[in-house]
């Protein structure tokens, strides 16, 4: 159940703390206090999209935190499942929506995705407004009513097949425009292949070759250096001035060895230099020119750059794409294989999702007839005895295979027909209802609904609208045996609804240094009796009106 709620900076809203108790709380005030702000301040912690739009005027962030106890075992486990549970099994859900658009949400003191928040919202409460009244004129909701765990989860279940079966039809269909395709240009290649192959083509070949052209195109200038290099190691004995200096310092770093370091070092010197002159040389006598090999080079060279130049890639890419010809050609080799292959898998997924989709239609359809049976008894206790009501299914299977042949919340189409006098035949519900009785059937459906979901609250905005009288008496006590399972909430303006609450809560505002300030208070019995006179006759001065109230709230 909801235990209590903060509100800050939100709308009209200053700032509020309210505390809840379980059993029906009946919300009254005046037109324009903030009732339904205080709806929709809950809504937000359940996963409604916030709106800098709803932060109070000159501020910069509103708060809104919720404190929910007695957990039912659906939210305790999603809250497992993520982490998020409380030792005291207390569950606190605190969003900030700030001026700049970005909203943060946490649970229990962790940030928390709006996904997961409504994952959680779904375990925990519903919340009525006129909107939802309004869904009875959409066929498309009618299966939200239907759906319970069981058919949620088997939903689920072929949600998940239908994916895999998306994914079966998009490899066949694929393959199919694949293969033709390739067929139609399977000699061109087959010829690229067959020239990219016959290439030989290496990774970094160009750029070795490259370099060999460079020094073979370079051979006199470099044969004429290394001699020089060579003649100028003979002719000024260089490796012997160079031993003689060492020599030298040796003898001096006898006496001072701070020459010792620098004979090391013309050692070093004189090693390196006799190792640089062996090997050059060594590249001396082995250099010649080699006419053959510098034309082949080239020859290859301008081969391969020919290929770069028609394909418009470099020899790597060439390579990469010279395999993946190969693949396409055996590819296409074996495509009676594939494509057998490709249809047996998509044919395979089909069954498995129309399995499942009868299943989950089976599911639905036995619900319905308890849908049926709890609608028509809240119904009778909402003084519409003699209505009859009958859930009809269709089939939205599509005859083709294809990507539209599973819609995605299952095969099922839903109609509710109904009568609500004897004689009359069955009419679509959304064309036959008036508001009043649109609102007790919603409230019916809603009855269901808490059973089925295990809901700990249930939140109503005027679910009364429409109706008066004995019908809302009726109403009234609905609601209150509702809340003797969970917790219910409702925005009311009829008094007779207010009277068959457990607690009052009033909701007023007022104007403070030009800003309106909301403020919410629970009403002593007192309180109670003044304030459900007043919703009777604002303006009765006789005292009649508060006798009746009195009268009305002693009546439960």
């Amino acid at each position: 159940m909801l235990q209590s709620i903060m509100v800050k900076n939100f709308a009209i809203i200053d700032n509020i703390n309210i505390e809840f108790k379980n059993g029906f709380t009946a919300i009254t005030g005046e037109t324009g206090a903030g009732k339904s702000l205080l709806i929709d301040a809950i809504g937000l912690l359940l996963g409604d999209k916030a709106s800098p739009n709803m932060i109070r005027t000159g501020e910069q962030k509103a708060i809104i935190e919720g404190v929910f106890c007695e957990l039912g075992s659906n939210t305790l486990q999603v809250l497992k499942e993520n982490g998020l549970e409380d030792e005291d099994d207390i569950l606190i859900i605190r969003k900030e929506i700030n001026i700049s658009g970005k909203s943060l949400v946490r649970v229990n003191g962790m940030a928390v995705t709006m996904s997961l928040l409504e994952d959680l919202a779904q375990t925990l409460a519903d919340i009525h407004t006129q909107n939802d009244t309004k869904k009875l004129f959409e066929p498309k909701n009618y299966l939200s009513f239907i759906d319970d765990k069981k058919s949620l989860a088997l939903l689920k279940e072929y949600q998940s097949l239908r994916k895999d079966y998306l994914e079966a039809f998009k490899a066949y269909q694929d393959l199919t425009n694949n293969l033709e395709a390739y067929r139609k240009e399977k000699d061109y290649l087959v010829y690229q292949y067959e020239t990219l192959k016959k290439a030989d083509l290496k990774p970094k070949e160009l750029e070795e070759l490259e370099e060999e052209y460079n020094i073979m195109n370079n051979f006199e200038m470099i044969f004429k250096n290394l001699s020089n290099i060579k003649n100028d190691f003979k002719d000024n004995n260089i490796n012997d001035v160079i031993y003689d200096i060492y020599n030298a310092l040796t003898k001096i770093g006898e006496i001072d060895n701070k020459y010792l370091k620098m004979a090391e070092i013309v050692k070093n010197a004189y090693y390196d230099l006799t190792d640089i002159e062996s090997s050059l040389n060594q590249g001396l006598n082995k250099l010649e020119f080699d006419n053959d090999r510098f034309n082949e080079i080239t020859e290859r060279i301008n081969y391969l750059k020919d290929l770069k130049y028609k394909y418009h890639m470099s020899i790597d890419e060439l390579i990469t794409y010279r395999d993946d010809l190969f693949k396409k050609i055996n590819y296409l080799e074996d495509d009676s294989y594939l494509l057998t292959h490709c249809q047996e898998a998509l044919e395979e997924s089909y069954q498995k999702t129309l399995a499942k989709a009868k299943c989950l239609q089976q599911a639905r359809q036995n619900n319905a007839k308890v849908l049926e049976k709890s609608i028509k008894q809240a119904l009778c206790d909402l003084m519409l005895d003699k209505v009859v009501l009958k859930i009809a299914f269709s089939s939205n299977l599509k005859a083709v295979k294809d990507a539209n042949t599973f819609p995605k919340n299952g095969i099922d189409s839903v109609e509710i027909k109904i009568s609500f006098n004897p004689g009359e035949e069955l009419k679509e519900l959304s064309k036959v209802a008036s508001g009043g009785e649109m609102s007790r059937v919603m409230l019916a459906i809603k009855t269901h609904l808490m059973t089925n979901l295990e809901l700990s609250t249930m939140i109503f905005d005027e679910i009364d609208s429409g109706i008066s009288g004995q019908v809302a008496l009726e109403v009234g006590k609905k609601l209150k045996e509702i809340a003797k399972y969970t917790q219910v909430l409702a925005i009311t303006h009829l008094p007779i609804v207010a009277c068959c609450a457990d607690y009052h809560l009033f909701i007023s505002k007022k104007i403070v240094d030009g800003k309106t300030i909301t403020s919410i208070k629970e009403l002593t019995n007192e309180e109670r009796i003044s304030e459900i006179a007043k919703m009777i006759s604002p303006t009765d001065q006789s005292g009649k009106s508060r006798e009746l109230a009195i009268s009305m709230l002693n009546l439960h």
